[in-house]
């Protein structure tokens, strides 16, 4: 089944068709039947199948990528859950989250220029692929691995990924001269190895949502 919000009215519709494809492809099939203006966020077989790190995917590469949280939409028999409509969405103190924007925008555009922060920049977040493998920051045995156990985890690193790169893609809203890298490239015929994968695709590496 597929939940669908639409201009404050919420139903729930089946979607066995959506059931053969990949995310994107859902989100596509969706967006075709509910309109230009709406939006998914869905889940793939893995989810299906409540495997325990399957990701909740949107805008196509967007992954909600940590505690298995298309596992729990999978568990649901929850394919989907689609938005669409025009109307605000109120804040509890508008005022107040206007006044903090422009700082906090321009503290961010300043760490875009010093490392670390200058290394996303460059790379996005395969940047920090690297160094979090070797402090044993990743999701290899449940956040108890190490390096030993992925030896080729460099191939998920900020150069390595960039070489595949095809285009710049930005955070949505993000400031202008900040950008992430997005790379969609052919997967390297070379496997990467390791005892247990990452929540996040070596051929298509973005920060998560």
């Amino acid at each position: 089944m597929s939940l669908v919000i639409a201009d404050g009215l919420v139903s729930i519709e089946d979607a066995s068709h959506l059931w053969v494809w990949a995310p994107a492809s859902r989100e596509d099939r969706l967006q075709e039947r509910h309109g230009r203006g709406s939006s998914a966020a869905v889940i793939g077989p893995a989810g299906e199948r409540a495997i325990l790190l399957a990701c909740i995917i949107t805008d196509k590469g967007r992954a909600a990528g940590r505690s298995g949280l298309g596992a729990v939409m999978g568990a649901k028999r929850l394919k989907a859950v689609v938005a669409r409509g025009d109307g605000e969405i109120p804040l509890a103190d508008d005022a107040a989250s206007r006044s903090t924007r422009p700082p906090s925008s321009e503290a961010t555009l300043r760490a875009g220029t010093t490392p670390p922060g200058a290394e996303m920049h460059d790379y996005g977040t395969p940047a920090a692929i690297v160094p979090m493998v070797e402090d044993g920051d990743t999701p290899i045995k449940n956040w108890s691995g190490t390096s030993a156990d992925f030896p080729s985890y460099a191939k998920l690193g900020g150069e390595a990924v960039r070489a595949l790169q095809r285009k710049r893609y930005a955070c949505w809203s993000w400031p202008d001269r900040l950008r992430w890298t997005r790379t969609c490239a052919p997967r390297d015929p070379t496997p990467v190895t390791g005892t247990s994968p990452s929540t996040k695709p070596s051929a298509c590496s973005a920060p998560s949502a």
